[in-house]
């Protein structure tokens, strides 16, 4: 599932993978459990920007991250709930200054460019006999039409990385754009993950109790025998 942060320094692009029957099942269960406990119902949908924004949210609820014992709690509580799920992260950091600056006029597109990149990451960790979905927070027609066209090119001419057949082989046809009033679980993880990532790459220091702690967030991240580099986190352009 893919939710992005894009600023003028930075695009980044978290992707949550698991199964579709642990997600719809387990994991949604979890978080329902979650948000009553913290929220007393299960219709508030995560949202990192309202937490930390509560004046301006569109409920109520975020109200309670005034409180700072509130948030405290929330944010440690979130934390063990992110340590026992069975999910695993990646993500594509683009340094907009550093790319621009070594390929100007021929550089791709960056939210583009990290979708390329995620569908490797997905492509590599998933075996012939599977078959998944990719599942993206829609932004507005105009881009969700941009990253369909990019899906449908992959599907055809292949990524730098992967063959088209081998996308069709484990990729279904056709992203789903879920909004996000929907309350989906894996969209509202990823948001939540975005900004610890985010703010670690733009050496912005941590805001203790106002989000999750970034060692939370990478005991998530893809690796193979304890390497993350362009498994799990892909900075761009590479040094």
């Amino acid at each position: 599932m893919l939710r992005d942060v894009l600023d003028e320094r930075q695009c980044l692009i978290p992707e949550l993978c698991f199964q579709v029957e642990y997600h719809d099942g387990e994991l949604s269960v979890a978080l329902n459990t979650f948000k009553k406990q913290h929220f007393d119902t299960e219709d508030i949908v995560f949202h990192a920007q309202e937490m930390t924004h509560p004046q301006s949210a569109h409920s109520d609820l975020y109200m309670r991250f005034l409180d700072s014992d509130f948030r405290h709690a929330f944010y440690q509580d979130f934390e063990v709930f992110l340590k026992r799920s069975k999910i695993s992260i990646v993500a594509c950091v683009i340094m907009k200054s550093k790319y621009f600056a070594n390929y100007g006029l021929e550089a791709k597109d960056s939210y583009l460019l990290s979708f390329d990149n995620l569908v490797n990451r997905l492509v590599f960790d998933l075996s012939d006999n599977q078959k998944e979905c990719i599942v993206a927070e829609s932004r507005n027609s105009v881009l969700d039409n941009q990253l369909e066209i990019a899906y449908l090119a992959a599907r055809v001419e292949g990524t730098n990385k992967v063959q088209p057949a081998e996308i069709k082989l484990k990729l279904d046809s056709a992203i789903q754009f879920r909004q996000k009033s929907d309350n989906i679980a894996g969209l509202q993880i990823a948001d939540m993950v975005a900004s610890p990532i985010a703010r670690h790459y733009l050496n912005k220091p941590e805001r203790a109790g106002h989000q999750l702690s970034y060692d939370s967030v990478f005991s998530k991240v893809r690796n193979i025998n304890g390497r993350w580099e362009n498994i799990g986190i892909t900075i761009l352009p590479r040094k």
